[in-house]
This record gives structure tokens, sequence and C-alpha cells, in this order.
């Protein structure tokens, strides 16, 4: 993907504000701060001097790209990092992926390294070594309660084909018996102690 698309801002237009140096300003994430420079980034922005170093004031049209553009996009106008943005983002109560970068994702999705990344994992997708190696790695593990929560409320109320529940049942059925087996031999033991 090239530098000009990554970079590109959909929701703007963003300017600098007018300002006076030395002029106090509601910064989202300080607080109210004192202007006391302007970054030379390509959408220069006023800044505040803080615990020895300078950072961008959070207000106007920056905390509306926060909220709106791709992390990169905002980076690269503001003359910050992405952790920079990141941070901001947390501190205004944005997601983690905003709509910025769900469009970015989805133009780099349709362009062709997407295409070339989808038909390679394709490639790999049915391979038995893979798909038996995935397998030994998750067998043993619980898996994460919201994984389960989700699973649940797809299943609940939807009626199993008849090919399912001739799989499902014998694989319960075991699974019931095993657990009645450590049970029994758990009470034999208490009782041998008791």
């Amino acid at each position: 993907m090239s530098t000009i698309d990554r970079h590109q801002l959909h929701f703007g237009p963003y300017e600098t504000p007018e300002f006076r140096y030395g002029a106090a300003v509601e910064c989202r994430l300080f607080g109210e701060v004192t202007v006391t420079g302007l970054s030379d980034a390509p959408i220069p922005w006023p800044l505040t001097t803080r615990q020895g170093g300078s950072s961008l004031v959070l207000f106007g049209d920056l905390a509306r790209a926060v909220e709106c553009e791709a992390a990169c996009a905002v980076a690269h106008w503001f003359g910050v990092s992405t952790w920079m943005v990141r941070k901001w983002r947390r501190s205004l109560g944005v997601p983690a992926r905003n709509n910025g970068d769900r469009l970015l994702k989805q133009v780099y999705a349709r362009g062709k390294p997407g295409q070339m990344a989808r038909s390679a994992a394709l490639a790999t997708a049915t391979d038995p070594a893979r798909r038996a190696k995935i397998s030994a790695a998750l067998r043993g593990k619980a898996r994460p309660a919201h994984v389960v929560a989700a699973i649940r409320q797809s299943m609940t109320g939807r009626k199993l084909t008849e090919e399912h529940r001739a799989k499902v049942i014998p694989f319960l059925s075991r699974r019931h018996r095993l657990a009645e087996a450590a049970r029994g031999s758990a009470n034999r033991t208490l009782a041998k102690s008791g």
C-alpha cells in the first residue's frame, strides 16, 4: 500500500486553530494549559510545555481527527507517534479501531496486497500438518469465557441436524460416563479415608 493511501485523511479538513502564545486553552488530556509554541508538522498545531517537554494541545480539530481518522494518518499529519495517538484515544474513550482504521483495512483488503495475503492464507488453510499442529497446541486448553458465551448465544434456539446429533450424542455420553466414573472414584476415596 502506498504512503499516500495510508496517510490520507477521510473525515477532514483539519486546520490549525487561531491562538495567541501565552493564552490558556482547555486540553482534553491535561485540562487547562498554556500555549507555548507551534509544531512544525504538515498540520502545524499549538504546543504546551509539560514536565520539561513539549506536547500537542489535544483540542479542536486534533481531537476530532483522533476520534475519526486512522492512527497512522493522525501520526503523519500532526507529527506524533502512533503510540501517542493510542494514548489520546484511550483518554478520549475512542475504541482501538475507529472508522478511519476500518476504512484503511478495507482499502488494503480490496487491493493487490490484500488479495495476495488471502490467497497465501487459503493455500495453507487445509494443510494437514498445519492443522495437526494447531490442534495439538489447543488441546487441553479451555476456550476464553467470551468465546464460550458467543458460541452459546449463536447455538441457542437452533435445531441440530440428525447428522450433527449422531456425532454429538456419543461424545456427550462418553464425557458424561467419564465424569461419573471420576465422581465415583472420589467418593470411594472419601469413604475409605472416613
